[in-house]
């Protein structure tokens, strides 16, 4: 069965992590995002890249991983992302994994 109170803070979306143009991990693309989940609700949109969660750096999705490990489901984060080369900040209320 499906586990639905994992207790785990979420993003629900799908990212992958991008390099820059040295080949250096540089933030987490957005593949999907879930209708309804936690950035989708916040107007994060596939093709965004989250650079930071709070004042965590965010390089690749396993630092993104860490970054939203020592959070609640329901709490609200700072997500820091760039859209077509801008630095924008949503308010995110996190969802559960």
């Amino acid at each position: 069965g499906k586990v639905t109170d994992s207790g785990r803070a979420a993003l629900n979306i799908t990212g992958r992590t991008v390099v820059d143009d040295n080949y250096r991990p540089a933030g987490v693309a957005l593949v999907s995002v879930e209708r309804g989940g936690a950035a989708a609700d916040a107007g994060l949109r596939p093709g965004d890249t989250i650079t930071k969660i709070g004042d965590a750096e965010v390089t690749t999705i396993t630092s993104l991983s860490e970054a939203l490990a020592g959070e609640k489901p329901g709490g609200k984060v700072t997500v820091t992302y760039t859209r077509d080369g801008d630095s924008r900040t949503a308010e995110v209320t996190l969802g559960e994994i």
